[in-house]
């Protein structure tokens, strides 16, 4: 009797490479392709918005304090040992990706402040692209930024700042995949996570343990039509809300807490 070994396709989590960037802008602008407030920001025509994501996530991955995850489609066959895994993982189909920030201490943010100024938490934006809704970007983006602030003060944290699925692979758990790693890296620590979500990706949060502790909306087509914005009309005529969320830490799993010195 023969045998042969089984191949079944999973998911595994590794860290992002630069390389990978382009496929994450492709994930980015799909995933988003239904979202008032990204359509708005940043049209899916306009040739800059993609320079700017690619520009902008290889600047985000230099960060010591980022931590960059892809999600990617692996075929896990009996007999590879770990290093062929690895391997494999690493050439294969990126799914989803995420951006989570690690936890600062009170030291490091009370540092941070004094070099800023004491003003009320100045949000350092990027330069839009060009065809974006500038004045929609700086508003919004800035507002929840200083909600961040607003919400958490000098409180550690796990932050997810970015997270998005392949429209082609939603349903099979990648999301919820690289979100439980910053949950689980959250507990160990013994600090919250933080996040901002629309209504609609708001149910997987919950999930895990997010509730909502605020929220900030905006009118999308009153804004746009006010700045030009893109022409095409799309991501007009609805109000956009975004969710400010938080977890608490599991007591059962925290084994040591970002020191404040």
């Amino acid at each position: 009797m023969t045998s042969t070994a089984t191949t079944t396709k999973k998911l595994s989590v590794v860290p992002l490479r630069p390389e990978d960037i382009p496929r994450c802008v492709d994930i980015y602008l799909s995933a988003f392709s239904d979202n008032a407030h990204s359509l708005a920001c940043f049209p899916r025509g306009a040739p800059a918005v993609r320079t700017f994501w690619e520009a902008m996530l290889r600047e985000e991955m230099a960060d010591p304090d980022a931590v960059f995850l892809k999600a990617v489609d692996a075929e896990d066959g009996e007999g590879e040992d770990e290093e062929e895994a690895a391997a494999t993982r690493s050439e294969m189909e990126l799914v989803a990706f995420a951006k989570w920030n690690r936890p600062k201490t009170r030291q490091e943010q009370h540092e941070q402040q004094d070099e800023e100024g004491e003003e009320e938490h100045e949000v350092q934006l990027p330069v839009w692209p060009a065809g974006a809704d500038s004045q929609l970007c700086q508003s919004t983006f800035g507002e929840w930024a200083r909600a961040h602030h607003r919400i958490m003060g000098d409180r550690p944290h796990w932050y997810l700042e970015m997270l998005a699925t392949d429209p082609a692979h939603q349903g099979r758990g990648a999301g919820s995949r690289l979100l439980r790693y910053g949950c689980e890296q959250a507990d160990r620590d013994g600090v919250e996570a933080y996040l901002e979500a629309s209504p609609g990706g708001a149910r997987m949060y919950h999930r895990h343990g997010f509730e909502e502790v605020g929220r900030h909306e905006t009118d999308i087509r009153r804004r746009a039509s006010a700045t030009g914005g893109a022409e095409d009309g799309n991501g007009r005529g609805e109000s956009y809300v975004n969710l400010y969320m938080i977890r608490q830490p599991s007591p059962t799993e925290r084994s040591h807490q970002p020191s404040d010195t």
